[in-house]
């Protein structure tokens, strides 16, 4: 139950914010030589497994609003084949098409979009610290062309961390297991925030 309620939240606040930027451009009727087109960033063909119940979930939404491939909308996928080099290119495509909304559910792909335009709506599926890299300007006030959810964030894992020593006040040692790459720089900031929390709590 937790789960279908948890993917019923993540599809309206995706579906949300993609549907915000869409009805900008044009109904969700429209004729098909006009149709809105949305640009998304993907990794493989087909998605990797972790990905796909967000992409489902996403699609899901766009569709109870209304919006549907092939009729209301056109999606203009473009793969990377796990190559992240490969997303400055790809956005660079959107932009030249043009595309009506990009959609990301990578930080970096993110980024990729963000530094394509100022001006073309962005959609993130999953924003990772996007106050500390710099997409939004803040998550009550993104400004700019940045949108969507951040789920994980510097904040998110301070509080996790909280919470973990509510639940288990003797708690003297936790491990964290976090993922640093030279181009995601929010795994780092996010285990600096979970020392810093740890340190306050004493563990």
């Amino acid at each position: 139950m937790k789960t279908l309620r948890r993917r019923s939240l993540l599809r309206a606040v995706w579906a949300s914010a993609a549907t915000l930027a869409l009805s900008r451009c044009t109904p969700a009727t429209t004729p098909a030589k006009n149709l809105p087109q949305l640009g998304f960033f993907a990794g493989t063909n087909p998605p990797d497994p972790a990905v796909k119940p967000l992409l489902d979930a996403f699609f899901d939404g766009l569709r109870e609003l209304g919006y549907e491939d092939g009729k209301s909308i056109k999606v203009e996928w473009r793969y990377t084949g796990g190559d992240d080099t490969r997303l400055d290119e790809i956005a660079a495509q959107f932009v030249s098409l043009p595309v009506d909304i990009m959609v990301a559910s990578s930080a970096a792909a993110q980024r990729a979009a963000k530094r394509a335009t100022q001006t073309i709506p962005i959609v993130m599926l999953l924003g990772s610290d996007p106050v500390e890299t710099g997409l939004v300007e803040s998550l009550a006030r993104p400004g700019g062309n940045v949108t969507g959810m951040a789920s994980l964030t510097s904040v998110t894992t301070a509080k996790r961390v909280d919470v973990l020593k509510e639940a288990f006040p003797d708690v003297g040692r936790v491990a964290i297991l976090e993922l640093i790459r030279e181009n995601e720089p929010s795994g780092l900031l996010q285990l600096e925030a979970a020392e810093a929390a740890s340190r306050a709590l004493r563990i």
